[in-house]
């Protein structure tokens, strides 16, 4: 395994997924992790974290390697990406894991630039996060990934949906029901969901969408949609849709058989 966790804080991602990869038979070789953070608050947390996980693997029989980059993960990628004379190698990865920051991203500031120098427009940090990790992935590696939905639907991320999509085969997205319940103890106030999604060019043929509370003492309730039904043909914004429930998933339906528009009613939306 070469894994790569884009801003790691304490390094709690990885450390549940090498619990994952030490669980499976045959277990894997090797398992290298590079960590980005920049957070000084976290670095030492983390530190600890990588001294846990090649502990772990010792006890295991394999071989455990880890690289902590205290550096701006979009500062280092970009400039990868550039290929320059004096620019850092550019590495890849078969698996990313990362729930990156959320905040937006200023037109004009550092990060806006570099991400547009790399042919990536968003406005999110965290969109910006997982367009770069979109490059650095090899064919048919994993990205998992904690981050808000609003990357799903909008005209503001509709550059950043056709950049992704065209890149990475979306396989599975859960939907949190409840805003408060996963993140209560982080003053979340975005809506957060977690995807799964593979580099792959091909459009997936299904998709699985699941969703839970979001507490220990839920359940995880899933189903299987047909590709067409999460991200439509018809659609040039390339929406995401995320009907969690059959509920949900009967509501779009009907929606869907309206033809007409807002305008046509002489109304707009604020």
């Amino acid at each position: 395994w070469r894994v790569i966790d884009a801003g790691a804080g304490s390094g709690i991602l990885t450390a549940a997924l090498l619990q994952k990869v030490l669980a499976q038979k045959p277990r894997p070789a090797s398992f290298h992790v590079t960590a980005y953070e920049i957070d000084p608050a976290a670095i030492e947390q983390l530190r600890q974290t990588l001294e846990s996980c090649a502990a772990l693997c010792e006890e295991s029989g394999v071989r455990f390697t880890s690289e902590l980059r205290t550096e701006d993960f979009i500062e280092h990628t970009t400039a990868s990406l550039e290929q320059g004379f004096f620019a850092p190698a550019l590495r890849t990865f078969n698996a990313a894991i990362v729930n990156p920051p959320y905040r937006k991203l200023a037109v004009g500031s550092r990060p806006h630039r570099q991400l547009r120098g790399a042919g990536i427009d968003v406005s999110n940090l965290y969109s910006g996060f997982l367009a770069l990790l979109s490059r650095l992935l090899e064919a048919d590696a994993e990205l998992v990934a904690i981050v808000p939905r609003s990357f799903c639907n909008g005209p503001y991320f509709r550059a950043f949906r056709q950049d992704f999509l065209g890149r990475m085969a979306l396989r599975r997205l859960h939907v949190f029901e409840s805003r408060t319940a996963a993140f209560s103890n982080e003053s979340v106030l975005q809506e957060n969901i977690i995807l799964r999604a593979e580099r792959s060019a091909s459009l997936p043929r299904t998709v699985e969408i699941s969703s839970s509370r979001g507490d220990f003492t839920d359940s995880v309730r899933s189903h299987l949609l047909p590709w067409s039904e999460v991200v439509s043909p018809k659609d040039e914004q390339m929406f995401i849709r995320l009907p969690a429930t059959d509920r949900e998933h009967s509501a779009r339906s009907q929606l869907a058989e309206i033809r007409g528009q807002l305008q046509d009613l002489g109304l707009t939306v604020s």
